[in-house]
């Protein structure tokens, strides 16, 4: 199971795009949310109507199949900040991506390129051993968010 992006941020309002793609034949896919809380988004299977949280109503479309599932989310508010992950499942197996996707909303001005976006986009210097990373929030200003590592 592969997933993209690893990584994206939208404005309050946006939409983002989550793509999870497979060689496996599947029963279905779900997209959950596993930060800041544990959340089954969606659960989609081909031509079989999508099963989507009430959170997300309305919200949500598709495009593709199963073996290369897009995801769309509009209407994003802050609250939906956090960790997404595509998971495959057969009759007796799942299938988990190496990374999800990190969804950053932020006010309409924060949604450009700039420091964040290039701290997310450095490999990690290990394997992350776990969901989700910790940042801490050493200094967010209007123009330069800046975040570090959280300790352990």
């Amino acid at each position: 199971m592969q997933q993209a992006p690893c990584f994206t941020i939208a404005p309050v309002e946006g939409s983002v795009n989550i793509t999870c793609s497979t060689s496996e034949a599947l029963s279905g896919i779900y997209l959950k949310q596993l930060w800041p809380q544990s959340i089954d988004i969606i659960y989609y299977e081909d031509e079989v109507m999508p099963t989507v949280n009430t959170l997300f109503r309305d919200r949500v479309n598709f495009s593709g199949s199963q073996d290369k599932l897009t995801i769309t989310m509009h209407h994003l508010q802050p609250v939906d900040t956090g960790t997404y992950t595509c998971e495959g499942v057969t009759e007796t197996d799942v299938f988990r991506p190496h990374h999800g996707t990190l969804v950053l909303v932020t006010g309409r001005e924060f949604a450009r390129p700039g420091p964040l976006l290039q701290l997310l986009a450095r490999p990690a210097p290990q394997p992350l051993s776990g969901y989700p990373p910790s940042y801490t929030c050493l200094h967010c200003s209007s123009s330069q968010p800046t975040l570090s590592p959280a300790a352990s």
